[in-house]
């Protein structure tokens, strides 16, 4: 849980470890907005997740600080967020890697996150 709560985390757009990922042709890489470049989202001890929007805020209505519950269940490899539980895929010292199953077929939808 350290690696999870010990520093910041920011979105990356490079995966630098696709070996952890799905098959091939049974995933997509969420792509990070403009306004999502400068986030900083900070895994705290007391279960909450906060998200500093930085300079660029995004276009939908947000409280700030903006924060959520969250849950990781490193036996079942999931990480739940408020009320969106995500598949762990890599929790490292230096990397964070989830992803969400979509339904109606689509492939799932891969986050990515490294130190700032």
């Amino acid at each position: 849980m350290e690696a999870l709560t010990a520093r910041s985390w920011k979105p990356v757009l490079i995966d630098g470890n696709t070996t952890v990922n799905p098959p091939v042709g049974t995933y997509q890489y969420y792509a990070v907005q403009s306004w999502d470049k400068d986030d900083v989202i900070s895994f705290k001890t007391d279960s909450r997740v906060y998200y500093n929007y930085g300079s660029i805020v995004p276009p939908i209505s947000i409280e700030i600080p903006d924060y959520k519950v969250y849950t990781v269940d490193f036996s079942k490899k999931t990480i739940t967020i408020g009320a969106i539980t995500y598949q762990l895929l890599e929790l490292s010292a230096n990397r964070l890697k989830y992803s969400l199953a979509l339904s109606g077929g689509n492939p799932a939808l891969i986050f990515m996150f490294e130190h700032p």
